[in-house]
C-alpha cells in the first residue's frame, strides 16, 4: 500500500512539474494575436479591467490540495514478537491552491502576460493551452 501511494504521489508530482513549463511554452505563442484566440483556449475570463491604456483579462481559480494528511510507520515489539504498522490520517487543515493568469492587450491584441500561483492549480490553464505546445 505504501509503495502504491508513493508511486501515485510521484506520478502526480511529475505531472505537476509540467504545468509551469507548458505555460512558459504556450503563452508566448499568443503574443500578437487577438484576445479571442486566448479565449478560444482558456475559456471566458474570470474578469477584466483597464489600466494605463491597456485591457487586462484575468483567469483565476482556487482549489484545495487533495493530499492533506500524514502516513506514519510504527515498529516495535510485543514481548519477543516484532511488529510493524502503518497508519494514515486524513483531514486537518487543507492547503489552498490557486492560479491567476493575466493577459494584457492593446486594441484587442495580446501584448504581454503573466501568471502566479501553485503548479497544481495552474493545470486548469496549462492543460487547455497544451495544443499550442504541440504545434
Amino acid at each position: 500500500m505504501r509503495k502504491l501511494s508513493f508511486v501515485a504521489l510521484c506520478s502526480v508530482m511529475t505531472a505537476c512539474a509540467t504545468s509551469f513549463s507548458t505555460l512558459d511554452k504556450a503563452l508566448p505563442q499568443l503574443r500578437g494575436q487577438g484576445i479571442s484566440e486566448a479565449v478560444r483556449y482558456l475559456g471566458v475570463p474570470s474578469h477584466e479591467y483597464e489600466t494605463v491604456g491597456r485591457k487586462v483579462y484575468v483567469w483565476s481559480t482556487t482549489d484545495v490540495n487533495p493530499f492533506s494528511g500524514t502516513t506514519t510507520d510504527t515498529r516495535g515489539r510485543i514481548g519477543n514478537t516484532p511488529f510493524t504498522a502503518t497508519s494514515q490520517t486524513t483531514g486537518g487543515p487543507r492547503e489552498r491552491l490557486s492560479c491567476t493568469l493575466r493577459i494584457v492587450t492593446l486594441n484587442g491584441v495580446i501584448e504581454d502576460y503573466d501568471y502566479t500561483g501553485n503548479n497544481g492549480a495552474c493545470f486548469r490553464y496549462s492543460d487547455r493551452l497544451e495544443p499550442l505546445v504541440r504545434r
